[in-house]
């Protein structure tokens, strides 16, 4: 069965961050055969990646609705069986993921890390990316 993963949130709330963790965790996990690699810059990215018969796509830019857009488009047209992605709280990229997102997904709510201070965010990153191992590992 087809699912995502969205990880929605504010601008500099961490949602690059966690997802960059997440693609880090998943290839020292498996044995990931990499089929796509694009670099955004600013840390975003874009991969396509095969586990088995799995097949993952990521990407960590949430800032443009019409990249996000073409994204999910391009995922759903490949027939990935997991999409992992992030989008703001509102506006454009937020739209993208209702638009266009017609598997289930699981929604990873980054909107009020302003109310964690900058002390703990590395704890708040971490405790989201537990949540997010824990929502793959059950996908696989």
């Amino acid at each position: 069965m087809k699912r995502a993963i969205v990880v929605k949130g504010n601008s500099n709330s961490g949602k690059t961050t966690v997802l960059n963790d997440l693609y880090d965790w998943v290839k020292r996990t498996y044995n990931v055969n990499e089929t796509f690699y694009k670099d955004h810059h600013n840390k975003d990215f874009e991969s396509v990646m095969q586990i088995g018969k799995l097949e993952i796509s990521f990407f960590t830019q949430g800032d443009y609705g019409h990249e996000v857009d073409r994204f999910l488009k391009d995922a759903i047209a490949r027939n990935s069986d997991i999409i992992i992605c992030c989008c703001r709280a509102r506006g454009a990229t937020s739209k993208a993921i209702d638009l266009n997102l017609i598997y289930p997904h699981f929604l990873v709510d980054f909107t009020r890390v302003h109310q964690v201070t900058p002390v703990s965010l590395p704890t708040f990153i971490t405790q989201k990316l537990d949540e997010l191992v824990c929502r793959l590992t059950g996908l696989s």
